[in-house]
């Protein structure tokens, strides 16, 4: 049976309307699919054909990495120590470098007998968090022992029937499933469901102890231990891919990114 947290009764929104984004920065890069952040702000993007690149904070080129075979990445995500973790969806397959864009080690899926996996997200034990659509099961393998660590059944939260490609995050310990349809669904560092956030979105990020999503042209945030909400309008703009740092937004488009400070 699964909980709700509810954020309505006491909470307080905040909204600073007086926010006035200035674009500080726009990089091309032709065919930019994926964008995200590792957590010293640090910029990874990747374009359709699976290359991948490194910037800094400010915009500057420092590293790139192009696969052997052309394909999209699905997913870019990072552990504690740095690795960069790209998951092929199609290809079912994720391959892991270190902090400087090489050495790749990859894994398929296959191998550990999974049907589909939807998306994957490494946790603080370097070991990896992952949806497997057949089974329906949230799962955790370490792949280099090439062992599953833990295997939890989503029948009981999730409705299977209207579930699609379910995405997952994890965040101090935690993991985040989002649906788009039917919300944001909060697990500990065991797989156990702990409660559901109020959140409808096609994707959401992390800034320290919040996660935020985009919501009609706003900037969503909501504190993970509090449950206070805030928000900031975003810059009217055709693409809703954005991504936050400490004051600082990413706004990722068809040929390149900008900044806005």
């Amino acid at each position: 049976m699964r909980s709700i947290l509810v954020i309505g009764c006491v909470l307080v929104w905040s909204m600073d309307v007086s926010a006035q984004w200035r674009l500080y920065k726009e990089v091309s890069w032709k065919d930019a699919d994926q964008l995200e952040l590792d957590g010293k702000g640090a910029m990874y993007v990747t374009r359709t054909n699976g290359d991948l690149a490194k910037f800094t904070a400010d915009g500057s080129l420092m590293l790139e990495y192009s696969p052997l075979v052309n394909n999209r990445v699905q997913q870019i995500d990072f552990n504690s120590q740095f690795k960069v973790y790209l998951f092929y969806q199609d290809f079912q397959e994720i391959v892991i470098l270190n902090r400087y864009l090489s050495a790749p080690v990859k894994y398929n899926y296959a191998d550990f007998g999974f049907g589909f996996v939807s998306d994957i997200a490494p946790d603080s034990q370097q070991t990896i968090w992952l949806v497997d659509m057949s089974s329906f099961s949230l799962i955790r393998i370490d792949p280099g022992r090439n062992e599953v660590l833990e295997r939890r059944s989503l029948a009981q939260v999730l409705n299977q029937g209207s579930a699609t490609d379910v995405v997952i995050k994890n965040h101090d310990n935690r993991s985040y499933l989002i649906d788009s349809k039917q919300g944001v669904f909060v697990f500990d560092n065991l797989g156990n469901f702990l409660f559901e956030l109020e959140v409808v979105a096609d994707e959401i990020g992390f800034f320290r102890d919040e996660l935020y999503y985009v919501n009609e042209g706003m900037l969503q945030f909501v504190n993970l231990y509090s449950q206070k909400k805030r928000a900031l309008p975003l810059p009217k703009v055709a693409s809703n891919k954005f991504r936050y740092f400490d004051g600082v937004l990413y706004l990722l488009e068809a040929n390149g990114f900008k900044i806005y400070k």
